[in-house]
């Protein structure tokens, strides 16, 4: 029973319990089961309404993905009250100078990155950002970066999409690999929680996978769906 639910000290406060400047960034719902999983408690994960009103009392420093739709105009003034500039686009990230970040660039999960426009800034833009504001922190940060749409493109049978949302979390990597590799103080963890959907990779003998196709594709399995329809 919900009554019952024993909260548990997570990763992101142990961190702050250390002195740490802390974030929190994801492709999904910034209020979606992996980035929730390190600011809140509750028992259930579809509880994001619940999650985004946690976030505020967090202290967390950082907070960027999607999820618009969970933060009312009420909750937005409490979090501006909390000391967040709140950012809805790529123009707004690009000119903030807020030493916390509220950042919810789509009223539900982000776009995928075949269908986004540049009003949205890419993962790796957010990861930037997030750690330019979280490296000022002289105790050191933890920050957790979630390239949170391979699932769904994978949850879709959406191998084009799959790719290419995997492509931006490797950009990421690459990107942070190289942050690290200067320095003596820095770990990078890369990891993932399952796979989705039975994807495999084929060969010339039954039902090879068509690298051109989808090194040509365009658009997601839904966006096109759509524009069909």
């Amino acid at each position: 029973a919900d009554d019952d639910a024993t909260p548990l000290l997570t990763q992101l406060e142990l961190a702050q319990a250390r002195g740490k400047a802390t974030g929190l960034v994801s492709t999904t719902r910034i209020t979606h089961a992996t980035p929730a999983a390190y600011a809140s408690h509750v028992p259930d994960r579809g509880m994001e309404g619940t999650i985004a009103e946690q976030y505020a009392e967090s202290d967390v420093d950082v907070l960027m993905g999607g999820g618009r739709r969970e933060f009312d105009a009420d909750l937005l003034e409490r979090m501006r009250e909390s000391g967040y500039e709140v950012l809805f686009d790529a123009a707004d990230l690009e000119t903030a100078g807020g030493d916390r970040l509220l950042g919810l660039f789509d009223d539900s999960h982000i776009t995928y990155t075949l269908d986004r426009d540049e009003s949205i800034p890419s993962l790796s833009e957010m990861t930037a950002a997030a750690v330019d504001r979280l490296e000022e922190d002289d105790d050191g940060f933890f920050l957790m970066v979630e390239g949170g749409r391979i699932d769904h493109a994978e949850h879709g049978n959406d191998v084009q999409t799959t790719v290419a949302e995997t492509e931006e979390f490797d950009e990421v990597v690459d990107w942070a690999l190289e942050y690290a590799e200067n320095r003596d103080d820095t770990l990078v963890v890369v990891t993932s929680d399952h796979e989705t959907g039975g994807l495999a990779t084929g060969s010339g003998y039954g039902s090879p996978i068509e690298a051109e196709a989808i090194r040509n594709a365009e658009a997601s399995n839904a966006a096109i769906a759509a524009a069909i329809e």
